[in-house]
């Protein structure tokens, strides 16, 4: 069993791309299943997925940020749950060629 962490407060945006593509070629080299899964109620995960979705199965911007949403309780922006704009800004900002090699894996 492996744990990471998408991020802290002081890093650097490659530094945070960089776990990004270190899980995201742990789920796709994983012999047998993957539990992923959020530890600290960040919703890192959902960067995890909205990454895979954006960049995997080409989903267009919006509908990879309704489904982050889906899951993070948001109802609008005065009720936004726990929708966080960093993860958004994240998911959006991260270039798919990072993991373009992974295309036709498990994923």
């Amino acid at each position: 069993m492996t744990h990471f962490s998408v991020w802290t407060d002081t890093q650097t945006q490659e530094a945070l791309f960089n776990n990004i593509d270190t899980i995201v070629n742990q789920i796709a080299y994983a012999q047998g299943s993957v539990h992923l899964h959020c530890y600290q109620g960040m919703h890192e995960t959902g960067v995890i997925f909205g990454v895979l979705q954006k960049c995997i199965q080409h989903a267009p911007d919006q509908e990879v940020i309704a489904t982050y949403h889906r899951y993070t309780a948001y109802r609008d922006k005065l009720h936004a749950g726990f929708s966080s704009n960093r993860n958004i800004q994240t998911i959006l900002a991260y270039p798919c060629e990072r993991i373009q090699h992974l295309v036709g894996s498990k994923l």
